[in-house]
């Protein structure tokens, strides 16, 4: 029969596995989990042989990509050639002496996955910015030379902290690679890099008030409401706050474990949080909405954390000139930004929680301890205070400052957060 797409799909698995030819030895095999994968039968030197020419799975390798494979296959026939060997051949070299491409593929399944949750950053990076230029590249052959080109590209763009970012990214692919003995040294030594201004955006009173209040006609998910609030009050990180789960809570206390903060010093043990009234109102309305998953701000599948990045992006998306305020309403008029402040991100919301602790009179110890900062110089070695009834006291302060700021007589607007 001549094959079709329709034709393909439609093929099921029996309790054995099945082949199906076209014609001109072109077939597709069926295996008994339902895999197809398309084969092509042949003769070379009187001997019977089978080529695979890859599995079903469009729009990745559909038919047509198929029939062209087959095509090549038996004009490296005519050639006198033998396709299977060929194709054996090519896979035996790319193992020893594999392309930027696969040493990519490589560094993601076998160091990136198992050691970072963001992965996925990884991956992107390296398909936005390192691949195209040098992915048909031996990993032996790159030069010192070609990993600065990958960065100039990236710096001529103006994206000064990406380039940064990518050449620490090219550094761990080819550390990686001489761990695995695919080269012999990295051509990453002494990569140039960009100074970077540490932000130190806070927020002002005014904003405080335009953020708590604007967040009620916001442009975006109850839970992001949710948790940008949590954040401001707690002093938390943001990925801390998105991936917090219902075990870590333990009354009015949020204990984070080590094995979740996020931080360039290495964390030993738990970080302990107490939650004023005002932090345990947002938890409580987080919690009536999470429909029992066990991550207070779930993702939409409710299987795991909400993703840290939903957050800036909700935010900017009401800022002024963002999406929500792009959108016309009738007789032209733009639409007023919900949070018409200058531009800030989630982390500012925690920066903000610092300087304000400062205003409040707290000390510089009890705050980076709320924070969860490493202390500094020989207090690291030697002090080991918890200051657990001072960082209540702290937090206490601080909910009670934004509750006059916000003038919050009552609980929160529950109603208005989870529209």
């Amino acid at each position: 029969m001549r094959f079709t797409d329709a034709k393909i799909a439609a093929l099921k698995p029996q309790g054995r596995r099945y082949e199906l030819f076209e014609g001109g030895g072109f077939g597709v095999r069926i295996s008994t989990r339902g895999v197809k994968t398309f084969v092509l039968f042949y003769r070379h030197q009187g001997r019977l042989r089978r080529l695979s020419l890859g599995e079903y799975a469009p729009p990745t390798f559909t038919l047509a990509d198929a029939r062209l494979k087959a095509a090549e296959a038996k004009r490296a026939l005519k050639e006198g050639k033998d396709p299977a060997t060929e194709a054996l051949e090519r896979r035996e070299a790319i193992r020893r002496a594999p392309t930027v491409d696969h040493l990519a593929e490589e560094y993601i399944e076998r160091w990136a996955k198992p050691r970072k949750s963001s992965w996925r950053e990884d991956q992107r990076m390296l398909e936005k910015d390192v691949l195209p230029t040098i992915g048909n590249l031996k990993a032996a052959e790159v030069r010192r030379r070609d990993i600065i080109m990958v960065l100039d590209l990236v710096t001529d763009r103006g994206a000064l902290v990406v380039a940064n970012r990518t050449a620490a990214l090219l550094s761990r692919l080819f550390n990686f690679a001489v761990d695995r003995g695919i080269v012999d040294a990295s051509p990453c030594v002494r990569l140039p890099t960009h100074a970077e201004h540490h932000r130190d955006r806070v927020l002002s009173d005014d904003e405080i008030i335009t953020f708590w209040t604007g967040l009620d006609r916001a442009d975006m998910t109850a839970r992001t409401r949710l948790a940008l609030k949590l954040i401001l009050v707690t002093g938390q990180r943001p990925g801390e706050v998105c991936g917090m789960e219902e075990k870590e809570l333990q009354g009015d206390t949020w204990i984070i474990p080590a094995t979740r903060i996020k931080t360039r010093h290495k964390i030993l043990s738990d970080h302990r949080v107490p939650l004023s009234d005002l932090a345990m109102e947002i938890i409580e309305a987080a919690r009536a909405i999470a429909f029992g998953s066990a991550f207070l701000f779930p993702s939409p599948s409710l299987s795991g954390p909400m993703d840290e990045k939903s957050l800036s992006r909700a935010i900017r998306r009401n800022l002024p000139g963002g999406e929500r305020t792009r959108t016309f309403e009738e007789g032209g008029a733009e639409r007023e930004p919900a949070l018409n402040m200058a531009h800030f991100t989630p982390h500012d919301l925690r920066r903000t929680c610092r300087t304000k602790l400062a205003e409040l009179g707290v000390s510089d110890i009890v705050a980076e301890r709320i924070l969860n900062h490493a202390l500094q110089g020989m207090a690291r070695v030697y002090n080991h205070h918890t200051y657990e009834a001072e960082k209540v006291a702290a937090l206490v302060a601080w909910a009670n400052r934004l509750n006059k700021l916000t003038r919050r007589s009552v609980g929160l607007n529950v109603v208005a957060l989870c529209k």
